[in-house]
């Protein structure tokens, strides 16, 4: 894809993204709580006009990458400039940006537009994700990722499709934003919160004393619901559910 010249006041935002549900909301609030502008929030810490970009362009952008359908890229780029220049942190000094869970699978054009861009991708355990009441990624895009659905259980397909959307997003970052892309598995943000919040402030440019980490560590639920969810599944549902999760498992450590 040709890089697209857009005409923008600072083209480094920090994007945050993930799988619906993997945790994107309460992980954007606590790197506001480390000083990160992550623009004038709706619901779900959403940015509205991010949100209205990817509503409108997501679709074809990645069909587009899927299939190879044409999509107009310089419309595209057109609407994320003026959706950029609405962000507040775009015109202020320090590190700014906004979280959108499906960025993960935009990753080609959002970088060829903003060349200095970084992301954070939040990633939580596939087996959880297959039972979440959010199934709004298998909706959106398994179609494109591992076919129409056939008579296979919807956990399952839920699974497949987290692991294709995620490994997508993992080998994607990883190849053309390199030491731009950064990944936060949400069970280590529980598990070892401040030392996970150390990296991820290191990565991002933000603040760390204890004050901020406190106060971003307090977003967290002490038991956060639905962690480890997928163990309550019966033996051969869970084995079906893993098989069907298990490249994005060992891609991103959940099974060795």
């Amino acid at each position: 894809m040709p890089r697209h010249s857009v005409r923008l006041m600072r083209d480094d935002p920090i994007i945050i993204g993930g799988t619906p549900g993997s945790g994107t909301t309460v992980f954007a609030a606590m790197l506001e709580r480390l000083g990160m502008d992550i623009g004038k929030r709706a619901k779900f810490n959403e940015w509205k006009p991010f949100g209205k970009f990817m509503a409108k362009w997501r679709p074809a952008l990645v069909e587009h990458e899927f299939t190879g359908r044409p999509v107009d890229f310089a419309g595209a780029a057109s609407d994320l400039a003026v959706a950029i220049a609405q962000h507040r942190g775009a015109f202020r000094d320090g590190p700014w940006g906004f979280k959108r869970p499906m960025a993960g699978m935009v990753l080609v054009f959002l970088n060829d537009c903003m060349p200095d861009m970084r992301y954070i991708h939040v990633i939580r355990d596939g087996r959880d994700m297959a039972i979440s009441s959010d199934q709004s990624q298998v909706e959106k895009v398994a179609d494109l990722l591992i076919g129409e659905p056939d008579d296979t259980e919807s956990i399952v397909r839920s699974a497949a499709s987290w692991s294709a959307a995620n490994c997508y997003s993992l080998e994607v970052g990883s190849k053309l934003l390199a030491d731009r892309f950064f990944v936060v598995r949400f069970e280590d943000l529980i598990d070892s919160t401040r030392p996970t919040l150390l990296e991820v402030a290191r990565f991002a440019g933000l603040k760390t004393g204890d004050r901020r980490l406190s106060e971003a560590a307090a977003l967290l639920e002490p038991e956060t619901p639905g962690v480890g969810r997928s163990m309550r599944l019966g033996a051969e549902q869970l084995d079906a559910v893993t098989r069907a999760a298990e490249p994005g498992l060992r891609a991103f450590r959940y099974l060795e």
